[in-house]
C-alpha cells in the first residue's frame, strides 16, 4: 500500500472482509526472546536411518545362534532328497551346518560385524540339483552405550562435545540426538550438531538453569544398521542462598534473575501488569521460555501446569519463622484465567517431593473483563520440615488452553525469617513514564520538526508507591531527579540532568501510591541545560535514521531499607521511557497485551497525525 498523506490527519483502516483483502504476515516475535544459540545453531538435523530390514539377509548378534529352515521345491527329485550347503564349512564369521531343509548358524562371539553367503540346494540320489536358495547371514556384535563422561556447568553455560570417529565398524551414515535423562526437570536446555555428518559429530550443549545432572544422546548408526549410543552427562551446579530472598522483577530483560530462579517460563515486562506494587513483573503466560504455545491438555476441561518459576537452592536451616510473601494478580491487561484454571505455590521436602501449599482458583464467568483486579497479597509461613539446607519453592499455573492464555501476573516475592510482613520499608515506582512525545511513542523526527515543542508531554510525572506499614517515606531533598539520555551517533550532548522540583511535600504516606508532577514545558522552555537538546530536534537539521531519547526518573529516599536483600530494593527505584524517532508511527512499545477480536466484515480505525507530508508504505499488525 502506498497513499500519499495530503492531509493533516491520517486514518488507517484495516478491513477484515475480501473487499479489503490483504495478505498478513505473522512477525517472529520479540527480537530479545530469541536465543542468541538460536541464532547462531547451523541447521544439521538428524540423518534419518529407516529400519534398516534388508530383503534376503538374516541378522544375527555376535554369540547367538540363528536357525532357518529353508524352502526349497523338491517335488521333481522324487525319493531321498539331499540337501547341500555351499560354504557352510567356510564361513569365516560363524559356524553353519544344514539339518535336512533347516539351517543353523551360530555366530563367533567376538565378532564385529560381516557377511556370509550360504547357498542351500536340493538335489536327487542321483545328483541332480534342481533348486538351490541363497542364505546371507549378517553379523554384528551388540550395539554398545559408549558413556563419555559427565561435565560440570554453571547454569546457562555452554560447551561442545566431540564424538569419537572411530569406533563404529564402517563409519557413521546417519545420526541422531536425544535427551535422555528421564528425571531432569530443567527444559531450556538446548543441544545440537555442529557440523555435517561428513566432517564431524561434535554437539554443543547449553545448559538450562536447573540444578541436577542431564545427560545427551547421540546415536550414531553405520550403513548395515549396527547403532551406538554415545551418552554424555551435564551436572548443572547451583549455590545455596542465603535469606533474605527477595525479586519485584524491577529489572531489564524478559526473562527472570538466574541467580534467584531455575526457570525460564515466565515473561518479566513492564506491560501486563495493573497497579502492581513495584515496576515490573512476572507473567505466567502460558506458553514456554521461547515463546511457543506448550502442547494441547487434552481436553476441554482438563488442565496441566504450563509456567513454573522455581526458586534457586535456599539454606533454610535453622531459620525458625521463614515467611513467603508476594502478591499475584490474575489477567491484568492478559487473557483471564477462568474456574477451572489454577495458581499454585508448591515446596520441595527433603525427600524431593513437592507439596501445594495454596492454590487459587481463576475468575467465574459472573466477573466481567473490565472489572477492576488488584494485586492481592500472600502470607504463607514455612513449616519446619522445610528449613533445610537446599529448600525450593515454586509458582505453577494451570491451564487448559493453548497459546498466550490463561494469565496470572506475579510481583513482590519475599522469603525471610526476619522482615517476615508482606509490608516491606521501601518506596518503589510502580510504572514507567509516559513517551516525550506521547501519545505515540515513535515518529519520524521531520513530523517532530513540523509539529515543533509543542507535541512534547504536557507533564513531567511518577508514580510512587510506599510499601512500609507505618512509616512515611521521604524523598531526599535532591530526590526528584529526572535524567534525560541520548542514545544515537553525532549528539551535541550525552546527558543532561534537571531537578523538577515536583512537590514541596516530599512524604509520601505508607501503604498509598502517589503522583509526582509538573508541567514539562516549563522545563522544555526554559534556559537552562536542555537548550542542546532543542536546539538539535528543532533548530538543526538531524540526519540520524534512527534517534532514541531515554527519559529516566531516579529518585533516592533515606529511610528506606538499604541493605535488604544486598540492595534489591534500589532496583526499582529507576524507570525509563524511551522515545523512538524513525520512519514509523506508533502508539505502542512494541509489546502485545490486549488482543482484539474481529469478525468478517469488522473495519478497525487507527488515527496518526501527520505534521509533514509523507507516504505511507505499510502497516506492521502484530498475528501471534
Amino acid at each position: 500500500m502506498n497513499v500519499r498523506l495530503l492531509y493533516s490527519v491520517l486514518f488507517l483502516g484495516l478491513g477484515f472482509s475480501p473487499l479489503f483483502s490483504q495478505v498478513f504476515q505473522p512477525l517472529a516475535g520479540y527480537e530479545q526472546l530469541q536465543r542468541p544459540t538460536q541464532k547462531e545453531a547451523p541447521v544439521f538435523p538428524k540423518v534419518d536411518c529407516g529400519n534398516f530390514e534388508f530383503e534376503g539377509v538374516s541378522r544375527v548378534q555376535a554369540g547367538e545362534e540363528l536357525e532357518l529352515k529353508v524352502s526349497l521345491d523338491t517335488f521333481d527329485l522324487g525319493p531321498g532328497v539331499l540337501f547341500r550347503c555351499t560354504g557352510c564349512n567356510t564361513a569365516d564369521f560363524g559356524t553353519a551346518f544344514l539339518n535336512n531343509d533347516t539351517l543353523r548358524y551360530g555366530a563367533d562371539a567376538g565378532a564385529v560385524q560381516g557377511l556370509d553367503t550360504l547357498v542351500i540346494s536340493a538335489c536327487s540320489a542321483t545328483g541332480n540339483c534342481v533348486d538351490s536358495a541363497t542364505v546371507i547371514v549378517l553379523v554384528q556384535r551388540a550395539g554398545q552405550t559408549i558413556e563419555l563422561g559427565n561435565r560440570l556447568l554453571s547454569p546457562s553455560a555452554r560447551i561442545d562435545v566431540e564424538i569419537p570417529a572411530d569406533m563404529l565398524p564402517g563409519g557413521a551414515t546417519c545420526r541422531s540426538i536425544e535427551g535422555c535423562a528421564p528425571d531432569y526437570p530443567g527444559r531450556e536446555q538446548e543441544f545440537f550438531f555442529l557440523n555435517d555428518q561428513n566432517n564431524n559429530n561434535t554437539f554443543r550443549y547449553r545448559a538450562a538453569r536447573y540444578a541436577g545432572t542431564d545427560a545427551v544422546c547421540v546415536t550414531l548408526c553405520n550403513e548395515l544398521g549396527l547403532c551406538d549410543v554415545y551418552r554424555t552427562t551435564f551436572t548443572v551446579e547451583r549455590p545455596t542462598l542465603d535469606l533474605p530472598f527477595f525479586d519485584d522483577f524491577s529489572y531489564a530483560g524478559t526473562r527472570p534473575a538466574e541467580e534467584l530462579w531455575q526457570d525460564e517460563d515466565v515473561l518479566i515486562n513492564r506491560n501486563y501488569g495493573v497497579d502492581p506494587p513495584s515496576v515490573g513483573v512476572a507473567t505466567f503466560d502460558a506458553v514456554d521460555f521461547g515463546g511457543q504455545p506448550y502442547p494441547d491438555a487434552g481436553g476441554s476441561r482438563s488442565t496441566v501446569i504450563r509456567d513454573f518459576l522455581t526458586s534457586a537452592p535456599l539454606n533454610l536451616s535453622g531459620r525458625a519463622g521463614t515467611t513467603l510473601n508476594f502478591y499475584v494478580q490474575p489477567r491484568g491487561f492478559g487473557n483471564r484465567p477462568e474456574r477451572q484454571d489454577s495458581f499454585l505455590v508448591q515446596f520441595l521436602d527433603v525427600g524431593g517431593n513437592w507439596n501445594t501449599v495454596l492454590q487459587l482458583q481463576g475468575l467465574p464467568n459472573t466477573v466481567g473483563n473490565s472489572t477492576p483486579l488488584p494485586f492481592e497479597g500472600q502470607t504463607i509461613p514455612v513449616p519446619a520440615q522445610y528449613q533445610y539446607n537446599g529448600f525450593q519453592f515454586r509458582f505453577a499455573a494451570k491451564s487448559n488452553e493453548r497459546g498466550a492464555v490463561d494469565m496470572w501476573h506475579l510481583d513482590y516475592v519475599k522469603l525471610d525469617d526476619e522482615s517476615t510482613a508482606l509490608n516491606t520499608e521501601d518506596l518503589a515506582f510502580t510504572s514507567i513514564p509516559q513517551s516525550l512525545v506521547a501519545p505515540y511513542t515513535s515518529m519520524p523526527i521531520r513530523h517532530l520538526q513540523s509539529g515543533g515543542i509543542g507535541l512534547f508531554t504536557d507533564t513531567l510525572s511518577m508514580l510512587l508507591r510506599n510499601h512500609s506499614e507505618n512509616t512515611p517515606m521521604n524523598l531526599s531533598e535532591n530526590g526528584d531527579v529526572v535524567l534525560i539520555a541520548l542514545a544515537g551517533t553525532n549528539l551535541p550532548v550525552t546527558s543532561n540532568t534537571i531537578n523538577p522540583g515536583f512537590s514541596t511535600d516530599n512524604s509520601i504516606a505508607p501503604q498509598t501510591t502517589e503522583r509526582r508532577a509538573r508541567a514539562f514545558n516549563n522545563i522544555a522552555n526554559s534556559p537552562d541545560n536542555l537548550s542542546e537538546l532543542r536546539t538539535y530536534l528543532f533548530e538543526t537539521t538531524a540526519t540520524e535514521a534512527s534517534l532514541a531519547l531515554d527519559l529516566s526518573y531516579n529518585f533516592s529516599s533515606a529511610n528506606q531499607a538499604n541493605a535488604f536483600a544486598n540492595g534489591a530494593l534500589r532496583d526499582n527505584d529507576r524507570v525509563v521511557r524511551t522515545t523512538i524517532f524513525d520512519e514509523y508511527m506508533a502508539y505502542d512499545d512494541g509489546s502485545a497485551e490486549v488482543t482484539v477480536e474481529v469478525s468478517e466484515g469488522t473495519t478497525l480505525l487507527q488515527r496518526y497525525d501527520a505534521f509533514a507530508e509523507d507516504e505511507l508504505k505499510g502497516v506492521s499488525v502484530r498475528i501471534p
